[in-house]
Order: structure tokens, then C-alpha cells, then sequence
């Protein structure tokens, strides 16, 4: 349904947005706390808050929009036994309830024994695909015995549905990025792909975990080894592959290109100059280190620049470097 798959967009980007600006926050240092211009993150850092809780506060969109809507719309048989009820039609009831049962039954044996794959994945994500599979089943069973054992307390515990809804998120998100890597085809962009796929899915087994480990009814702490069965292998990537990751987006600007296709150039300020400078050290990409190391010990750009094999290109990059470190300084 289009408003669930908006409101899962809308909390997981805004949540993403604020961790890469806390992040930028730790990397810049003091050139971040500094307003103005050349402040890259200033204006960006205070703007975050108002996605997070003005445009739909997030809190309420994970439990109420995601979950909550996705429960009833999403669901193969609950819109049909709320119709059945206020229609007061009871064989159609009946049979909601009959295919309803058989749901819980299938997601069951899916939960403990693994999940069917019904399309056919990438064959390099198939291992990926085996797993949101079963991952689905695991949540949907838990989701149809929170329904069923709650009922309609189920609204009023938010943490226990705002779970939910973050699982939903994790698995909406997996899947996209499987279907992006299909749809594209691009093969430099598997290991970010299955780096994607797993980080979601370690993430939404984990939420399963402590979902499972709030359990608001006995009925439903009874069940939960069944419900919880294989997730935790289900890790993220390790350091070493997060590290390889990282000199690939560094190294590769193919890469770079398709995550960031439409990323525009500032007219002015800190991101211009950081863009300008990340330009302008390619040209002497060899002689970094050394250029940086001189630096230290001249303390003169120009003096830095001179010894190397492009002294030109090697000056405009030192300047454009120490236009990114320097701050805004305004007189009183």
C-alpha cells in the first residue's frame, strides 16, 4: 500500500539523515560547532529535528501508519473478516477466519522449517532471499499472534507496535535493495547490495529479539523460541568488510555514481570547497602524503607545492584543502 511504503520511506530516511549528519558531526570537530558559510553540516545539523517530529512525528508513524495500516491493509485476510464483521455476514466470516488459520499454519512450518522463495532473486543474493523469506514468515507470525492475543490493546503498547513496524521497515527495505541490484544489473554494486540486505536483516531480527523478549502475554512468550528460530546468524558485516566497502566508495566513482545520481554542486560554501578539493587531489592522488607530510613541516603552501612533479596542480589542491579546514571568522 502506497501510504506504508511512504511512511517506512519517510521514518527510515529521516532516521538515516540524522545519523549521517551525527556522524559528520564526529569527523568535522570543531569546524562543525563554528556557524556560517563554510560550516558544511550547520545548517543541515538544525534542520534535522523538524523531519524527524514536525512532518509527522516518527514515533507515531513506526506504530500507528506502519504498522498500524500495514497490519490491516497488507494482510491477506484481515481486511476481509473487518468487512465480514460490519457487514455482519457470517459465512464470509467464516471463511476469513478458515484462510486466516491456514496463513498462521504455513507461516508456522515457515518460521521453523524455512520460507519457499516464490520469484527468482539474483543468483548471487539467493542465500539473501532464503532469508528475508523466512524473516517475513517469522514477523508475520508474530505479528498475527500480537493481533490475536491483544487485540485492540495492541494500539495502546507502542513499543511493542512501533517493534513491529520497524521490523516491517527492515524487510521492506531488503527486498529493495534486492530488487534494485536485479533491476540494475550493475556487478561493482554486489558486495554494497548484499552489505544492504544483511544490515537490514541483522537489524530486523534483532528488533524480532527484543520484541520477543518484551512479551506482553504468556501465550506469546511460550511461542517465541518457535519465532525466533536461525536469527541470530543473521549478523551484519564484519569490520574488514565494512573497510573493504569503504576504500571501494573511495576508490570507485562508478559506485559513487549510483548511489548518488542526482547530487548537484553548491553555488557556495564549506560542501563546495569539500567538493572542489576532493576534484582537484585526484590529479596528484600519488603525491598526498608527501605533499601533506611537507606541509607540516613548512607550514607554506607554496614551499609544499613546489617539489612536486605538478607544482601547479599541486598548489591549487593544497589551497583548495585549506579552504575546507579553515572556519568562518567575523569581526565583532
Amino acid at each position: 500500500m502506497a501510504s506504508v511504503a511512504s511512511a517506512i520511506l519517510k521514518v527510515q530516511l529521516t532516521e538515516a539523515g540524522r545519523r549521517a549528519i551525527n556522524d559528520g558531526m564526529d569527523i568535522l570537530g570543531g569546524k562543525a560547532i563554528i556557524g556560517g558559510p563554510r560550516n558544511l553540516l550547520g545548517v543541515g545539523y538544525r534542520h534535522t529535528p523538524i523531519a524527524i517530529t514536525v512532518e509527522g512525528a516518527n514515533l507515531l508513524t513506526r506504530a500507528l501508519i506502519i504498522f498500524g495500516q500495514g497490519a490491516v491493509r497488507c494482510h491477506p485476510h484481515v481486511l476481509a473478516e473487518m468487512k465480514a464483521v460490519a457487514e455482519q455476514d457470517a459465512p464470509a466470516l467464516g471463511r476469513a477466519l478458515l484462510a486466516h488459520g491456514g496463513h498462521v499454519l504455513r507461516n508456522l512450518w515457515r518460521s521453523v522449517a524455512g520460507a519457499r522463495i516464490h520469484v527468482t532473486p539474483p543468483p548471487e543474493l539467493r542465500a539473501e532471499a532464503k532469508e528475508i523469506a523466512r524473516l517475513s514468515a517469522q514477523f508475520a507470525l508474530t505479528a498475527d499472534l500480537a493481533m490475536g492475543l491483544l487485540g485492540g490493546k495492541l494500539k495502546r503498547l507502542e513499543l511493542l507496535s512501533a517493534r513491529l513496524g520497524d521490523v516491517l521497515s527492515c524487510l521492506y527495505l531488503a527486498s529493495a535493495c534486492l530488487w534494485r541490484y536485479e533491476v540494475e544489473g550493475e556487478p561493482k554494486m554486489l558486495p554494497l547490495a548484499r552489505a544492504a540486505v544483511r544490515t537490514q536483516l541483522a537489524r530486523g531480527a534483532l528488533i524480532l529479539r527484543e520484541l520477543q523478549a518484551n512479551p506482553p502475554s504468556r501465550a506469546l512468550a511460550f511461542v517465541s523460541p518457535l519465532l525466533l528460530g536461525g536469527t541470530r546468524r543473521l549478523t551484519p558485516p564484519g569490520d574488514r568488510a565494512v573497510l573493504a566497502l569503504a576504500e571501494a566508495l573511495r576508490t570507485d566513482p562508478v559506485l559513487i555514481a549510483r548511489l548518488c545520481p542526482d547530487v548537484g554542486m553548491p553555488k557556495q560554501g564549506g560542501l563546495r570547497d569539500l567538493i572542489e578539493a576532493l576534484a582537484l587531489a585526484e590529479p596528484v592522488a600519488g603525491e598526498l602524503v608527501a605533499l601533506n607530510h611537507t606541509l607540516r613541516r613548512t607550514r607554506s603552501l607554496e614551499e609544499s607545492a613546489a617539489g612536486a612533479r605538478n607544482p601547479a596542480a599541486a598548489l591549487a589542491y593544497l589551497q583548495a584543502a585549506d579552504r575546507v579546514i579553515q572556519v568562518d571568522d567575523f569581526a565583532p
